[in-house]
């Protein structure tokens, strides 16, 4: 009778050790599967730098939040073009503002591009010939004229108009220009990025950046000869803007 006890436990054990090893490769599959790996590239608009990062996000809560590592980030354009760069890089604003330039969840899906891109990739070109990046040569044959662009494609991509970047420098480019007229081309650009980039911040109702992003833009309306129709509409806004960012202080 003993004898059948222990083989009874023996077996009640043994298929008990079975089952463990076919449930807990499940179960780390399932764990697996549940959680989705994000990888990508962020750009810093105040110190030109890009960083890697990844970040595990679990769909179920019990399985907890998520896990995000980042790479200590690394300078995206060459020391002819930061040098040029305005705005301190170690504030708390600085060191907290990175910019999206692309994300990737692998699995067969197609990366997602972020605003930053534009600029990131801009950055990369090459001159044909003799295969130096192209700004970067620019920058070094134009180092009065580099000093003027830099700065102001520093702010325009701090005021998240990066979308006007690929037509400013591609009218630089094709156009030639002294610093007098560099300096009008910089403000046409970043007076109708201003618009467009404050005019989504209003329908957002994100007031106090909408003021902000006006603000830049009337900075070069103020050097205008006569006042485009860009630089009208923005001083339309003000008053739209300033009356709810008021309101929202009262409150």
């Amino acid at each position: 009778m003993n004898v059948l006890k222990k083989n009874s436990r023996k077996s009640i054990f043994f298929w008990i050790a079975v089952a463990l090893a076919g449930v807990l490769p499940l179960w780390a599959l399932t764990v697996y599967s549940t959680s989705t790996q994000y990888t990508g590239t962020e750009f810093s608009p105040y110190s030109f730098q890009t960083r890697e990062f990844q970040y595990q996000l679990n769909l179920f809560p019990s399985l907890g939040r998520g896990v995000t590592t980042v790479d200590t980030g690394i300078p995206c354009s060459s020391p002819e073009i930061t040098k040029h760069l305005t705005n301190a890089t170690q504030t708390p604003i600085a060191l907290a503002r990175w910019d999206l330039v692309r994300t990737d969840t692998g699995a067969g899906s197609r990366p997602f591009q972020g605003e930053a891109a534009i600029l990131v990739n801009t950055l990369k070109i090459q001159d044909s010939s003799t295969r130096i990046l192209a700004w970067e040569l620019w920058s070094t044959d134009n180092p009065s004229l580099a000093a003027i662009l830099w700065p102001a494609i520093q702010q325009i991509a701090i005021h998240h108009a990066y979308f006007v970047i690929p037509e400013l420098l591609s009218e630089i480019e094709r156009t030639k220009p002294d610093e007098s007229e560099i300096s009008e081309i910089i403000g046409k650009f970043s007076i109708s990025g201003a618009l467009l980039q404050s005019e989504r911040l209003v329908a957002l109702e994100e007031w106090e950046q909408a003021l902000e992003c006006i603000r830049w833009g009337l900075s070069f309306a103020e050097s205008q000869r006569e006042e485009s129709p860009n630089g009208k509409r923005l001083r339309e806004l003000v008053s739209l803007t300033t009356s709810h960012v008021d309101t929202e202080k009262k409150q």
